[in-house]
């Protein structure tokens, strides 16, 4: 996506969010307009205070990675259906949120949430609890202005 973007003649910075995040960050926020690109380093631990986040678009649902220990806790449900409901997809869940936080930290912030997997997608099996996660009805108030999810 970088190499695709940096090709083209943008009239605005393409950044890349890696190894010297403090850097990039400052960057980001010193030119309004900028493209950040951006993987799992900025789910946590980086704040976009305010509008300087129009649009996050998030290619995939933040699923975890699988490795050893999920394996262990897999073992420890019945079927994968039962683990998958019970760990990955609240896991998922929680992920979710944290990156849509990034864009929307007060009241006052705006931002539109683009989620591109198709597994979140309306009459997918995801897209309830997708449309439920960011429209707040887990126990928050759906956000004055949110616009319909599609």
């Amino acid at each position: 996506m970088r190499e695709r973007l940096k090709q083209r003649d943008l009239p605005y910075p393409v950044l890349t969010l890696g190894r010297n995040g403090g850097h990039t960050m400052s960057e980001f926020m010193a030119h309004p307009g900028s493209v950040l690109l951006a993987a799992g380093a900025a789910w946590e631990g980086f704040d976009f205070p305010g509008d300087c986040v129009s649009l996050l678009i998030l290619p995939r649902l933040p699923f975890p990675m699988p490795d050893a220990v999920k394996e262990q806790e897999r073992m420890k449900h019945a079927t994968l259906h039962d683990f998958l409901r019970a760990v990955v997809v609240p896991e998922m869940q929680i992920k979710l949120r944290q990156g849509f936080g990034r864009a929307i930290r007060t009241e006052t912030d705006t931002c539109v949430v683009a989620i591109l997997d198709e597994r979140a997608g309306e009459g997918s099996a995801l897209f309830p609890g997708c449309a439920d996660w960011l429209a707040g009805s887990a126990g928050h108030p759906q956000p004055e202005g949110c616009g319909a999810i599609h």
